[in-house]
């Protein structure tokens, strides 16, 4: 915490005894901030009067209630502790603000004595036993910690206001964020006295996060606008907007400029915030207070279009009787991270995770552990594809005031992280500019599309993650070009992978050619699999598409075996491929077949990687 942080806020400048301003009028001003909740501002004038009347134990008790509604709660115990000394019979609601500070402070024994000294009469049992509990969790969390290295962002990111509700890109090349700054959109102040909020955004800069920009119209307006959910790469949006008691709201980015936020469809009079997309973009996660309190809500997209079933409460393992927060689905699809007041945490939001099971439910949820989690609030929790850096927010006395974003070097996993993370740019051949380009995401065996994007219009960038233990076919397509045709085998072994290609889609012009990479025929046989149809599904209308267009169908093989062999699998591989087509619709006169056994390799038959590459199925423009 910066030394004059503390000052400024802890009112050691020049102070107001030492005006002409009598203690009744700044006692009057105290107690009115103090009603409204602006406690930093009541703070000052009761840390005043604490020296102009320092045995008066009501002075010292409410700056250390200001305190403890501050981000340096810690700094409440003294104050506290002599309130409670200056009275011969402290009121049980005395004792609960020193519990609270001790707590604070991680004086777990000596908050869970205090804790029962406040209730006497057993009218607050329920609340006092949340609190003895979260203190036995907190020393059991903190007797042993997780090797996390929890780091703050730094001034460059961080500033006196409150930062909070990071995103990053699952390539962690673009961060926004939510602040209460000055110079808010609009310039005005909400109830609590504050700056309204706005959304920034910066880009990492070799690793280190810089050139913080707020975002502007239309993303944000004259009111709250909070970013609070964020897919994989960057280009959807989901902003809180205080309007209708908080709602969600939807934006997407085309490349240049981010569309006006739409409301989002299930939105209600109570509180909607927390929003996030599954890596496949069919299951939104989001949180409500529909039920009474926040609870972690889930839809799902219907088989056909964009449209979402109703959201259904997520029932089992994750909503408690307490609230949950910020909900964040990690890009293997399987594990569910948000925060929460009802499970087991060591005072305030804590932040867990849940896994899903092979029954298709979430697991009881994990604490994330110390120091990740603390004593305060700790919220808005999001993972990097890679799993090695979280983010987070948190309010925590070594920051630089109100809640401040952090970044977490995260423990090894104790399984490999089964994550590919697919970084593509597209460009058109002809010109070598990027372009815009649909890009298909299908799993192989289930004959099913995953999800489709499509690519940035400014740099023709896209990004995809990739949960293990699927075969997938990877398409990008545009009109008027051939399209490219890729696949991932990844197993759960494998561990993270990144995959970096650059896509060259060339002209339908006679002599171009496209490998169908998602082609798979029986062991030496030219049988086909089945997981060879959604890549003939996308020949065929290429060709129906472009019914002008007259093509061979090339078989290529390794050089495993005889001349012979090789030469007569081509070319029943291809006719096989031809006559599917043929079934399929598509005229016989419009489809040629060759075998070129290994005459033509792309790579060394040297190695399995390069007889993989050489062993294929080519489509060449003839016409």
């Amino acid at each position: 915490m910066k030394a004059w942080l503390v000052i400024i806020f802890c009112g050691l400048v020049l102070p107001l005894w030492a005006q002409k301003v009598s203690p009744e009028a700044i006692e009057k001003r105290a107690n009115k901030l103090f009603d409204a909740k602006q406690y930093s501002e009541a703070f000052k004038d009761y840390n005043d009067l604490t020296k102009l009347e320092p045995n008066n134990p009501r002075f010292q008790l409410n700056a250390g209630v200001c305190l403890l509604n501050s981000p340096f709660s810690e700094k409440a115990l003294p104050f506290i502790q002599k309130g409670v000394s200056l009275q011969k019979e402290p009121a049980a609601d005395d004792w609960y603000v020193l519990a609270q500070a001790q707590h604070a402070n991680y004086l777990f024994d000596e908050a869970i004595e205090t804790y029962k000294k406040s209730d006497p009469k057993g009218s607050k049992r329920a609340v006092i036993a949340r609190r003895i509990t979260e203190c036995v969790n907190g020393k059991r969390l903190k007797g042993a910690p997780v090797p996390a290295i929890v780091i703050n962002l730094g001034p460059t990111i961080n500033t006196s206001a409150h930062e909070y509700l990071p995103f990053v890109t699952a390539d962690q090349q673009m961060l926004f964020f939510t602040s209460r700054r000055k110079n808010t959109t609009g310039g005005a102040l909400a109830e609590d006295g504050l700056p309204f909020e706005d959304i920034y955004q910066c880009r990492n800069q070799n690793g280190t996060w810089g050139g913080v920009m707020q975002m502007g119209s239309p993303i944000n307006s004259k009111d709250n606008d909070a970013c609070i959910g964020l897919n994989e790469s960057g280009r959807t949006m989901f902003i809180y907007k205080g309007k209708n008691g908080g709602d969600i709201y939807t934006s997407e980015f085309n490349g240049k400029n981010w569309s006006k936020p739409e409301p989002f469809k299930f939105n209600t009079p109570a509180l909607e915030t927390s929003a996030c997309l599954s890596p496949d973009g069919k299951q939104l996660f989001f949180v409500s207070d529909r039920g009474g309190n926040k609870d972690i809500y889930i839809c799902r997209k219907m088989p056909r279009g964009n449209s979402w079933f109703p959201p259904q409460k997520m029932n089992g393992n994750i909503n408690t009787s307490e609230d949950e927060e910020s909900p964040f689905i990690h890009a293997d699809g399987q594990t569910l991270y948000f925060s929460s007041k009802g499970h087991a945490t060591m005072g305030g939001y804590d932040i867990f995770k849940a896994n899903l099971n092979t029954k298709g439910v979430f697991t009881s949820p994990e604490n994330l552990g110390y120091p990740i989690n603390s004593v305060g609030d700790d919220l808005y929790f999001s993972l990097s594809a890679d799993a090695k850096n979280g983010y987070f927010s948190s309010e925590k006395s070594i920051g630089f005031g109100g809640q401040d974003l952090y970044t977490i070097k995260m423990p090894p996993p104790v399984l490999p992280v089964g994550v590919a993370l697919f970084q593509g740019t597209v460009v058109d051949e002809q010109t070598g500019k990027p372009t815009i380009a649909k890009v298909t995401i299908t799993d192989n065996e289930a004959n099913q599309v995953i999800m489709t994007t499509e690519t940035d219009e400014t740099d023709g960038k896209f990004v995809v993650t990739l949960p293990s233990g699927r075969n997938y076919g990877i398409t990008v397509e545009k009109d008027g070009r051939l399209f490219y045709s890729d696949n991932v085998d990844f197993k759960a072994e494998d561990g993270f992978k990144t995959l970096n290609k650059k896509i060259a889609l060339p002209t339908i012009a006679k002599g171009n050619k496209l490998i169908l990479r998602n082609m798979f025929y029986m062991v030496n046989s030219h049988l086909l699999q089945p997981a060879s149809i959604p890549e003939l599904e996308k020949v065929v209308i290429f060709l129906t598409k472009n019914s002008k267009v007259k093509v061979e169908i090339g078989g290529h093989t390794d050089n495993t075996g005889s001349e012979e062999v090789n030469l007569a699998l081509s070319k029943k591989r291809a006719d096989e491929v031809r006559n599917w087509l043929i079934e399929a619709g598509i005229k016989s006169n419009r489809l040629q077949a060759k075998g070129y056994s290994s005459s033509k390799p792309l790579a060394s038959n040297t190695t399995e990687d390069g007889k993989a590459q050489n062993r294929r199925t080519e489509i060449l423009i003839l016409e």
